[in-house]
């Protein structure tokens, strides 16, 4: 993959700010998944080494499935007086939510792959797109940064970049990122072991979950876009976590003709987070950013501020535009 003059020099600026810097905060994103946390943590690692003062947050809870990256910590609140703030695969500041929105304006580094991140870090932006993964480019920070990747920091970035390929399943995935994933190997830790309970150990209350996903699935414009969605009702009902409802955009998805697959989940009254997943030609992030969301070429997500029916309908309507202004 070709990076440019800019990239290259961005990430040696970012590196010597880092080596320069102490009491550090990393901050993650909102609902946190396994990239921003294991690109957060191994990075947080790397930085101990030099002897940094360094604390990885979130506004929200780590749910139990990333859990042992955090050391078996759900909360990672704020406990130090930062004088250097890093953003960690956080596309937007707004991503920050909670007692963490206070640092808006006051990021001095970002370190993202995500294609709609505008670079709202004061001092140096290390964005890259063409990455599937943040995990990637903290690899490759790491490196500069001359720390010893130990197999916890292996570990912990390959987490981050299995997750955000789907396990190495999704277009985003490169030959950069099966180079990265086989050094990371390198340092011993088991691969099997950690796919297999990344993406296929599923509770009882997941399978309630995906069944209740199944009877909400619908199709839209032809078959060409599918969708699901989940209630705060049912999911009350059902004792259904974070972890029990990520990624029920599998479901439309995977259905053969589909080209859009969404979900909505309920996340408050008359909200939901919506989930895209779309085939070529259609551009997710384009699609999401009609919301004030963004994301990647085939992955992104949003929010609608209405009810059930209308964010149904809000949404529907919004892929058939998409569909048709790329000629489908």
């Amino acid at each position: 993959m070709e990076r440019t003059a800019a990239f290259w020099r961005n990430r040696q600026l970012a590196a010597e700010l880092l080596k320069a810097a102490d009491d550090i905060l990393l901050i993650t994103h909102r609902r946190p998944d396994g990239d921003t946390l294991g690109s957060a943590v191994a990075l947080a690692d790397a930085l101990r080494q030099r002897g940094k003062l360094v604390q990885v947050v979130c506004s929200d809870e780590v749910t139990p499935k990333y859990r042992f990256l955090t050391g078996g910590e759900s909360a990672l609140r704020q406990s130090i007086a930062p004088r250097f703030v890093v953003a960690v695969d956080v596309a937007d500041e707004s991503m920050f939510g909670g007692e963490l929105a206070r640092f808006a304006g006051q990021v001095d580094l970002v370190i993202d792959h995500h294609g709609s991140n505008a670079g709202y870090g004061r001092r140096c932006n290390l964005i890259e797109p063409g990455y599937a993964a943040t995990g990637e480019l903290v690899y490759e920070l790491i490196g500069e940064l001359g720390a010893t990747l130990t197999t916890e920091m292996a570990r912990a970035l390959y987490t981050a970049i299995s997750t955000d390929t789907g396990c190495f399943r999704f277009a985003n995935t490169t030959a950069n990122t099966h180079a990265v994933a086989a050094a990371l190997m390198e340092t011993g830790f088991d691969p099997g072991e950690l796919n297999y309970e990344l993406f296929m150990v599923k509770s009882r209350t997941r399978i309630q979950v995906e069944a209740a996903a199944y009877k909400t699935l619908r199709f839209y414009h032809g078959g060409r876009v599918a969708g699901t969605h989940i209630t705060a009702q049912q999911m009350a009902a059902l004792g259904a976590n974070e972890d029990d409802v990520d990624n029920l955009v599998a479901i439309p998805r995977a259905v053969e003709g589909v080209v859009i697959g969404f979900s909505l989940r309920e996340c408050g009254p008359d909200e939901y987070k919506v989930s895209v997943r779309t085939n070529a030609p259609v551009d997710a992030a384009r699609l999401c950013m009609r919301f004030g969301g963004g994301g990647h070429l085939r992955a992104a997500g949003c929010t609608l501020h209405a009810p059930l029916d209308e964010a149904l309908r809000l949404f529907v309507e919004a892929a058939g535009g998409e569909l048709a202004a790329c000629g489908e």
